[in-house]
């Protein structure tokens, strides 16, 4: 990930700071909670885990390329975090960074996810749209 960071010559910086149209108004909070509310329907309906939310994460890192004109920016899920809440306006200590925690176990964990760890997704997910759509 490192050298793909390295090899497209973007940091998180430029992501952030190349781009005149912020997803910041109203239109764009409510794209990002429609996604999230998609995957938590489907995480509820007992779809896998690691693919529902890898599909979500997937979504949103399109949302804020396609508005940021910047196209296949390698980022680490740390990096689309602060990305992410800079560009949204979401307050420090969102519940965003659990959300990023739930992608990384998804992303590069082998164990099971439990019943417990799905619901725990269920409810930060929940949380980070109520938070979009205020």
């Amino acid at each position: 990930m490192f050298r793909n960071l390295r090899r497209s010559g973007r940091t998180v910086t430029e992501f952030q700071a190349g781009d005149e149209s912020s997803p910041t108004d109203k239109k764009d909070r409510e794209e990002v909670a429609q996604i999230i509310d998609v995957t938590i329907q489907k995480l509820r309906q007992g779809s896998s885990y690691r693919e529902t939310v890898l599909e979500c994460y997937r979504q949103i890192t399109s949302i804020l390329e396609l508005k940021s004109k910047v196209q296949g920016s390698p980022m680490t899920p740390r990096e689309f975090d602060k990305a992410m809440s800079d560009r949204l306006k979401l307050p420090e200590g969102s519940s965003l960074s659990r959300v990023t925690s739930l992608f990384e176990i998804a992303r590069y964990s082998e164990h099971p996810v439990t019943q417990d760890e799905a619901n725990s997704a269920i409810e930060c997910l929940s949380d980070l749209s109520k938070l979009l759509r205020i």
